[in-house]
């Protein structure tokens, strides 16, 4: 075989290599390439579906100084007994101080509802009705959130930037305060922030509903 013919098929060779190299590279990058693509839109995915974690979170909605909702229950319409538990399903515990008061607890919500009756039935029946709601704890803070999106666990600082109208009084935040002439006059509010260690430790939801 001549030197020529060596020559020429080393180059026809080293033609071929070049060749399937850049077959190989071609094909790395168009893996590559498919792989950035596939990552891009299951990340545009994300953004698109997933909502964020606060449309989650059951709203407490104020209307002017009272509580209108708690979640989808329109407290404002209905404060009874029989209505918590259509909102809530039935409590995990209940307890009686007297026949006429008594609470009942949420866990899975962090909620606590303390009810009364002055009709001579019993508070946690048909004939009660709610006067204060509290919420606590993680399960709340997993649960709810103010309107303007305040939840349990934050701290003072961003309370008082959601809320740069709320009266201090001792340990609770009034985070709507009004002024109310019931009884000797005071500050009242839809929502108060109780803290502990500088964080919104509970929301008291005071409604008041016994005398329905």
């Amino acid at each position: 075989m001549s030197e020529s013919t060596l020559t020429g098929l080393a180059h026809e060779n080293n033609l071929t290599e070049q060749g399937m190299l850049r077959m190989r590279t071609k094909g790395k990058s168009v893996v590559v390439a498919a792989v950035i693509s596939a990552v891009l839109t299951v990340c545009a995915t994300a953004l698109i579906v997933a909502p964020n974690a606060d449309a989650y979170l059951r709203i407490i909605r104020v209307n002017h100084n009272s509580i209108a909702y708690v979640g989808g229950w329109h407290i404002s319409a209905s404060a009874s007994y029989g209505a918590s538990i259509r909102a809530f399903g039935a409590a995990d515990r209940e307890a009686y101080y007297s026949k006429n008061h008594c609470k009942a607890w949420w866990g899975r919500l962090g909620v606590t509802i303390d009810y009364w009756d002055y009709s001579g039935g019993e508070a946690c029946f048909d004939g009660g009705f709610v006067n204060s709601i509290a919420i606590r704890g993680r399960a709340g803070r997993n649960s709810w959130r103010t309107g303007l999106g305040l939840r349990i666990g934050d701290s003072v600082g961003r309370l008082r930037a959601m809320y740069p109208g709320a009266r201090r009084t001792g340990g609770t935040y009034l985070l709507s305060p009004f002024w109310t002439p019931i009884g000797s006059g005071g500050w009242s509010s839809p929502v108060a922030a109780r803290i502990a260690r500088n964080k919104v430790d509970t929301f008291i939801l005071p409604i008041a509903g016994a005398g329905e």
